[in-house]
């Protein structure tokens, strides 16, 4: 993602913090909807031996409630993994200047 904002090679604190935000962001889009359908089978799977209840699918979700409901709380999540990512992409070029990336 550095390498996508800025081609010079220089790794300034505040690029590697928009980049790790970026980059966290666009990872957290991708790998929201299946956080979703893996956490909702583990709830339903502990109360399903008590209850009876159907198990989760991918097209049962779909077919329910729609698209988005693979997005559901996806705003504070990225929130979160933004600036976790932008603190932890920051701290790294910083301790190790970029040397250990792209070897």
């Amino acid at each position: 993602m550095r390498g996508f904002l800025d081609d010079s090679g220089q790794a300034s604190p505040g690029l590697s913090f928009l980049a790790g935000a970026a980059a966290g962001s666009v990872a957290t889009l991708v790998t929201h909807p299946p956080d979703v359908l893996r956490t909702r089978c583990q709830l339903r799977r502990a109360s399903q031996a008590m209850a009876g209840l159907p198990a989760v699918t991918l097209k049962g979700i779909l077919r329910q409630e729609g698209v988005l409901a693979l997005f559901s709380g996806i705003a504070p999540r990225i929130a979160r993994r933004t600036l976790q990512q932008a603190i932890t992409w920051t701290m790294f070029e910083a301790l190790y200047g970029g040397s250990l990336v792209g070897k």
